[in-house]
């Protein structure tokens, strides 16, 4: 996939080159859709050269394409500036105030000083009516500098789910049409400025709602939203990936029912660990407990030292309620920790306190702290985040995760080291750092 930052790249090599062809075909191909200044710039260059086209005419196409640009202001001075050359043009006032009093109302880096060459701009055209004019554009202009100031801040901080919530939010009050071009817009921008793709384009999918053609990238992330939000099957299996295969089995359930789902487990379970009959398990409990049973039955058969298993395995039918098998389960699993906490509830609050006390005894005869602690909780890991673009990028990637399954981070990575310049091999600190090492550490941490 050509990353939107590389796409001036391009087009830059074809100028130097002095490929009009080639030219013509990228600004067909990207021109309209760019967020970047400098293609655009790239555009005026040619059209200088090409000298078929005024040079009014084209800032004036432009700045209808950068209206949301938050570095829009060379190009409106330009066009100001061209527009005022055809002096015996028809309504070319009205022209230039239209293009001041649109772009004082939109935030952008220079918007200040915009305000400052309108306001001179109005008194030497008409003295009487520059103030009434002045003070009916300057409302709009307050509102797009105090948003303005956010977005910087923002900005300068590169936080762009801060960014894009501010956006979110309509501060300017646009109509759904404007909105939703605006939007698309920044998005493109901040994709531009080597944000991340994968969740500015999930992000666009979900606030814009009407993404039917995007690239789906090497991605975990990536390939299991598109799948789901587009119903399509863009699942990669080229390396087995137990994460992919549970998500997978999700998406047949969701889309195809639960006898295509069966089917694909049973063709697909002796390619993957334990953890996949764990989830597999789990999805038939809704259906059929007894299938469930022998989905976890035969993991347990294969796998009988995994205590993962042996927990979920517990945990499945303690949730059930079912006393029967909840009791044979622990006399037969290895008992963790949890096992034996969750073990211990279930007792007090459902089964017999006799029970509950031996099992007291039988845990931990001298931990005093034992009642305090032995209460299961699923629900003991929450993040508070303050900004929704954020928010929703979490609960996304935790609901695709599964018990110890995290999202791949490798790529990431991967991807941050072969963007570092080339040293000399004694000057390389990180020549030799090896990503699956970097990831372990970070488990540890957490």
């Amino acid at each position: 996939m050509k990353k939107i930052s590389d796409i001036y790249e391009e087009g830059k090599r074809l100028q130097d080159l002095n490929d009009k062809s080639g030219l013509e075909k990228f600004f067909n191909k990207y021109l309209k859709t760019s967020a970047d200044s400098r293609v655009w710039n790239l555009y005026v260059n040619y059209v200088k050269n090409d000298k078929k086209i005024h040079l009014a005419q084209v800032y004036q196409f432009i700045v209808n394409y950068l209206e949301h640009s938050y570095e829009s202001f060379e190009f409106v001075k330009e066009c100001i500036k061209e527009l005022n050359k055809t002096s015996l043009e028809e309504g070319k006032i009205d022209k230039i105030r239209r293009i001041y009093t649109k772009f004082v109302k939109v935030p952008h880096n220079k918007l200040s000083e915009l305000f400052r060459e309108y306001e001179q701009w109005e008194i030497s055209v008409n003295k009487i009516n520059a103030k009434s004019m002045i003070e009916e554009v300057q409302p709009y202009y307050i509102n797009a500098m105090t948003v303005y100031q956010k977005i910087s801040q923002s900005l300068k901080s590169k936080n762009f789910y801060k960014l894009i919530d501010i956006e979110v939010s309509n501060p300017l009050k646009l109509n759904k049409k404007s909105f939703d071009n605006r939007l698309n817009f920044i998005l493109n921008y901040l994709l531009l400025n080597n944000y991340n793709y994968e969740e500015i384009e999930i992000l666009r999918s979900i606030y814009l709602n009407n993404i039917s053609n995007v690239e789906v990238i090497n991605s975990c992330l990536h390939q299991y939203w598109f799948s789901f939000h587009l119903k399509k099957n863009l699942f990669d299996f080229s390396r087995k990936n137990d994460l992919t295969a549970i998500n997978y089995l999700n998406w047949v359930v969701q889309n195809e029912g639960i006898e295509s789902y069966r089917n694909k487990f049973k063709e697909m379970k002796n390619d993957y660990t334990f953890r996949v009959y764990i989830y597999a398990a789990e999805l038939e409990m809704r259906n059929n407990s007894i299938n469930a049973y022998n989905i976890l039955n035969e993991a347990f058969e294969k796998y009988p030292n995994e205590s993962l298993l042996n927990e979920m395995f517990f945990k499945m039918f303690y949730k059930a309620n079912d006393d029967e098998k909840i009791r044979l389960l622990f006399k037969k699993l290895n008992k963790t920790d949890k096992i034996w906490k969750m073990m211990i509830n279930y007792e007090l609050r459902f089964g017999d306190f006799n029970e509950y006390k031996n099992l007291l005894s039988n845990y931990n005869q001298n931990n005093r702290d034992l009642l305090k602690s032995c209460f299961y909780d699923d629900e003991n890991n929450k993040i508070e985040i303050e900004e929704n673009s954020l928010r929703i990028i979490s609960n996304i990637k935790k609901s695709f995760e599964y018990l110890d399954l995290k999202l791949p981070v490798s790529d990431i990575l991967s991807d941050f080291i072969s963007k570092l310049p080339n040293l000399p091999e004694n000057e390389n600190i990180l020549k030799d750092v090896e990503v699956n090492k970097i990831i372990e550490l970070i488990k540890r941490i957490e």
